[in-house]
């Protein structure tokens, strides 16, 4: 089945307490370009090269809450170390772990963004 299509890419939509501020954290720390924030607040898309991370208001501060301990995703990459070198020097005001060889053969480093989601960026090793 999988012969019968291609995937070009997955974009998650992650609930954030401001798109503004998701959007200008994921500029300013993670070198992704602003493709669209919606005048009212209600919708906003980051993007890196040809990936996308799209941002919804959280219902309330307890939907946020819930929605942070439990998202994540993965930006795979080439040249990781460039990339953290690139993150680390715009020093994130946020919780980030430098890269590290895991032991299933995995490199990685992790950035919490403003709101909580867990940033996983990794190459194969």
């Amino acid at each position: 089945m999988s012969d019968s299509f291609q995937v070009f890419g997955i974009s998650p939509i992650v609930a954030v307490a401001d798109v503004r501020s998701a959007v200008d954290f994921y500029v300013k720390h993670l070198a992704f370009r602003e493709l669209f924030v919606a005048e009212d607040g209600s919708y906003a898309v980051a993007g890196l090269q040809s990936q996308s991370v799209h941002f919804v208001p959280a219902a309330d501060k307890e939907a946020l809450a819930s929605t942070a301990k439990h998202c994540s995703f993965r930006i795979r990459v080439e040249h990781l170390d460039a990339y953290w070198k690139q993150v680390e020097l715009t020093h994130p005001p946020t919780r980030t772990r430098p890269p590290e060889t895991k032991p299933w053969g995995i490199r990685e480093f992790h950035i919490l963004d403003k709101d909580g989601a867990l940033v996983i960026v990794s190459e194969s090793a």
